[in-house]
């Protein structure tokens, strides 16, 4: 254990001087270099509208261009001529309004306004591939290469788990995400940072057999992923770069005599790593930049996990959930297979030794109703966005079922009532 903790402490030094000097090394393009792509950029947002609808296989999604916008904010917002002030402070210009075409246009003028502030409680660490990518490509550029990149990767992950675990598991995760409506995921940054993490985490530990072999070996990579988690995010949908790779690790691993425990140790080096690196934003910024982000970090922590705008906990979960439970067409879908998949599993029961083995996806399955009751208030204010989580609900609760399922029985069953 002592190599581990060893290990682990010295990937997140590696990680945390590397994304610093990511960070103050994006910043030193001058804006001079992004500001056409910026300008087509924003007439781009301008005409589509701030959360339009987007339709998919399973139905029509919702952009959140709006956050979007506010990530080219921040680009426009940086000052080449004080990168390490600009990475740590973040700055960012909202103006008098909720207008954020007009705001980021404001911030792309020099001197920036005077009423700019600082938005450095995040890493934004996203501006290490954004702000290189806007010196050639515009939205709709960079759109077209997420959209290449992410099915790519997808592609890549979907092969190595069919080939390492199986067609159901494969098919678990693409169902998972197309109930997610995965299809915009590309047309969104921030829909996609998460995405990218997730999808190089499974991808890596369905590569690399040897890492699987012992659950130690695991607990820096998941350190590692949580840390990833932490500096690429804002704070949209975390949970799915532990729930997947964790589901996809546990799996790879086999029977376990104490699974819970040992999913318990993984997870906790996930969040470890994911708290441990959104701190050390706010200590770099204070060391690099002076700045001290604490109080707006604790007040954000206050607000986000336990403010209720007036409304009960209750109400609070109900409208925050909106986004996967909402009347439509897609729901009804969702929940039907969901159902013919639980029926399968009762008329076709692996037996009581299958359930036992395999409840501790039901643990990851919960983790995104973990997350909600943590940040509630977050996740209804941007429920647009947070629902996303439950693809790790989707994926464990659909490879249980299957896992509880016996086809060969089930097969037998439905062809002798044919008969019959």
């Amino acid at each position: 254990m002592k190599k581990v903790l060893t290990a682990t402490a010295c990937l997140y030094v590696g990680l945390l001087v590397v994304c610093t000097a990511l960070m103050i090394a994006v910043h030193t393009i001058p804006l001079a270099a992004i500001a056409p792509q910026l300008e087509r950029s924003l007439a781009t947002l301008e005409q589509e509208g701030m959360y339009p609808m987007r339709h998919t296989p399973l139905g029509g999604a919702r952009l959140d261009n709006f956050t979007d916008c506010y990530m080219l904010n921040v680009a426009a917002c940086a000052d080449a001529s004080r990168p390490v002030d600009a990475a740590m402070r973040n700055y960012r210009y909202r103006g008098i309004d909720d207008d954020m075409v007009l705001c980021t246009r404001m911030a792309m003028q020099r001197p920036l306004p005077a009423d700019v502030f600082e938005y450095g409680k995040y890493w934004h660490g996203y501006q290490v591939t954004l702000r290189p990518l806007l010196t050639v490509l515009d939205y709709g550029g960079v759109r077209k290469l997420n959209s290449w990149l992410l099915g790519v990767l997808l592609v890549a992950v979907v092969a190595l788990m069919w080939r390492r675990l199986g067609a159901g598991v494969a098919a678990s995760l693409v169902v998972a995400l197309l109930m997610a409506h995965c299809a915009v995921v590309p047309w969104s940054l921030q829909f996609s940072t998460c995405h990218y993490v997730m999808l190089v985490a499974v991808c890596v530990l369905l590569s690399w057999r040897w890492l699987t072999r012992s659950w130690r070996r695991l607990v820096p990579v998941f350190f590692g992923i949580g840390a990833m988690t932490a500096f690429l995010d804002f704070f949209t949908t975390p949970v799915i770069t532990l729930g997947v790779p964790l589901a996809v690790a546990m799996m790879l691993m086999g029977k376990h005599r104490r699974p819970m425990m040992v999913m318990a140790c993984i997870a906790a080096a996930w969040a470890a790593g994911y708290a441990l690196m959104w701190a050390s934003k706010w200590g770099m910024a204070s060391v690099l930049a002076g700045y001290n982000p604490l109080a707006e970090a604790a007040d954000s922590i206050q607000t986000h996990s336990l403010g209720t705008d007036g409304l009960t906990v209750g109400q609070m979960w109900l409208r925050s959930l909106q986004g996967w439970f909402a009347p439509t067409v897609t729901t009804v879908c969702q929940v039907s297979f969901l159902i013919l998949l639980a029926l399968a599993a009762v008329l076709a029961p692996r037996g009581r030794r299958a359930f036992t083995c395999n409840t501790w996806l039901l643990a990851v399955a919960a983790l995104p109703l973990l997350w909600y009751a943590v940040a509630t208030h977050h996740s209804f204010t941007h429920s647009l966005i947070t629902w996303r989580m439950f693809e790790v609900t989707w994926f464990a609760m659909i490879c249980f079922l299957l896992k509880n399922t016996d086809l060969d029985k089930l097969k037998a069953y439905v062809f002798s009532n044919r008969k019959s």
